[in-house]
């Protein structure tokens, strides 16, 4: 069978390829089907409508799948629409659709939606379009029949996970996204999930919609055949794993670190993990192998807040954990800060800000600042979108976070060293939470002096005051006028900034979209 697998035009622009294309690709091409690979959205090679749809018809596949994510969403299904109308079957999938089945049928966007884990679905998709199968027979498949919306039994998980083959990344130039043809140009672009499932219960968060809660994890060995297999096949370098908690074995994660080393392969190479799970020894292994950054969903350092999204643990266990970091001197961290929950006042900020600030001052951290998102599916979103106005908030395209960005025709000075805290130029901080005049004015003074200790602890004193100056004097200019704030700056040679900018560059050039789009999204 021909398939064709489309990150569609209208998504979110890609900083990376998506993992789950790379994994449904080597799927099918290990059962000997032909597959195309279209990301519409790489930044140095998007198509538009009539370009993906010339491509389509040019390949001629047996079925087209897509990706369907939260971003964009309005627009992609009035695209989705439109692709039916080419007469080749459309069978979408991916975490908005994980998520609400029945909606992608009743928008009319697909004749099939795949929900769940593909890499089995797939291939019984397969069977189906080759007359092998009925649609009924399939786990993890809504559709249409009789007008009547039909919702399959969701499929079970994949319980081995070692069994599924390697993603295939073959048809994702690194060029395409980072401009280079350096496999090593982008920090994130080698992305590993050793484990799937995450046994927490945050309550801001929807990834266990896909993956459960129920933790399963391939073996050491397999993981570092698939390490090596990269370094053998494109020289890479640089690996991040995207695990939600890959620390959940500990005596497995030693033992990765054991076979690294031995190995004699030199990696830089980046966990996510939750705060509590690091000790001393764990620290130590990570050190032995070459880690360069651990990045921590610590999300708030304040009491109440961590209760009420269960993260489950204290600002107490927070200080203690940092103090194991100061004493192992432990390169680089990175964690997240959401602000802005409907019972958070400017007490709670404050006591953050004071938190962040007793940061031991040995720690060189990246952060970041984000307002909560109340993504379908999750806890937050079901106990507040009646009370505050925001139901089915995704179907409403100004109330989605992408159209509340501002759009920035020349980028502004501060953005060479803001993007990341999202919080200070988003549109009324997203809008879902009716935020007051006053709630607005503690988010941005928050972030501002977070911002402020982020930058101190990267710059020498001199820099550290004209980037907080230039910064703060940007931001206020273009607030006023754009076309002001680029007039004043343009006296300042364009190479000083973006010298200073490549300081911190190297690490968050495409780290903060990760950091917010694993935080808070599917």
């Amino acid at each position: 069978m021909k398939v064709l697998l489309l990150n569609p035009p209208t998504a979110a622009v890609s900083s990376e390829p998506l993992l789950n294309i790379a994994y449904l690709t080597a799927v099918l091409r290990k059962e000997g089907h032909i597959v195309k690979i279209l990301d519409a959205t790489a930044p140095y090679k998007s198509f538009n409508a009539k370009e993906v749809d010339e491509q389509i018809q040019d390949f001629k596949p047996d079925f087209t799948g897509v990706t369907l994510t939260i971003q964009h969403l309005t627009d992609t299904y009035e695209y989705l629409r439109k692709l039916r109308g080419n007469g080749i079957p459309l069978v979408v999938g991916g975490p908005h659709a994980t998520a609400l089945p029945e909606e992608v049928i009743r928008q009319d966007a697909a004749d099939i939606v795949a929900f769940g884990e593909g890499e089995v679905t797939i291939l019984e998709l397969v069977d189906y379009f080759n007359g092998k199968k009925k649609l009924g027979e399939i786990n993890g498949l809504c559709f249409k029949k009789d007008g009547e919306i039909i919702t399959n039994t969701k499929r079970e998980l994949i319980p081995d996970i070692n069994t599924i083959p390697f993603p295939d990344f073959d048809d994702f130039p690194i060029r395409n996204y980072t401009g280079s043809d350096d496999v090593n140009s982008n920090p994130i672009f080698w992305s590993i999930f050793s484990g799937r499932g995450c046994p927490h219960n945050c309550s801001f968060c929807a990834s266990s919609y896909v993956f459960g809660r129920r933790v399963r994890l391939r073996t050491a060995k397999n993981v570092f055949e698939e390490v090596q297999s990269l370094v053998n096949k494109y020289g890479v370098k640089i690996i991040t794993f995207q695990d939600d908690e890959i620390l959940c074995n500990k005596k497995r994660f030693y033992e990765f670190c054991d076979i690294i080393r031995d190995s004699g392969l030199k990696l830089k190479w980046s966990i996510r993990t939750r705060i509590d799970s690091i000790d001393d020894q764990t620290l130590r292994k990570c050190l032995d192998t070459g880690m360069s950054r651990i990045s921590f969903g610590i999300e708030s350092t304040n009491d109440e807040t961590l209760t009420k999204v269960r993260k489950g643990y204290t600002v107490g266990k927070v200080r203690e954990q940092f103090k194991i970091i100061e004493k192992a001197k432990f390169p680089y961290i990175s964690f997240n800060n959401i602000i802005g929950f409907p019972w958070e006042r400017e007490e709670h900020l404050k006591k953050s800000l004071e938190e962040i600030r007793n940061i031991p001052k040995s720690i060189n951290f990246f952060t970041v600042a984000v307002t909560p998102i109340p993504f379908p599916r999750t806890d937050l979103y079901e106990e507040f979108h009646k009370e505050y106005g925001f139901t089915d908030w995704w179907l409403k395209p100004e109330m989605h976070p992408a159209r509340t960005t501002e759009k920035f025709k020349t980028k502004p000075v501060f953005m060479l060293f803001l993007s990341q805290f999202y919080a200070i130029y988003a549109k009324d901080k997203c809008g879902y939470w009716n935020y007051s005049k006053e709630t607005v004015r503690i988010i941005d003074e928050f972030c501002w002096n977070v911002f402020y200790e982020f930058i101190s602890r990267h710059y020498n004193f001199p820099q550290y005051i004209f980037i907080k100056t230039a910064t703060f004097l940007s931001y206020k200019l273009w607030k006023i006028s754009p076309s002001l704030e680029k007039a004043v700056f343009s006296i300042i040679p364009k190479g000083f900034l973006r010298n200073l900018q490549e300081v911190i560059n190297f690490r968050t050039k495409y780290e903060y979209e990760h950091e917010m789009e694993c935080s808070q999204d599917n």
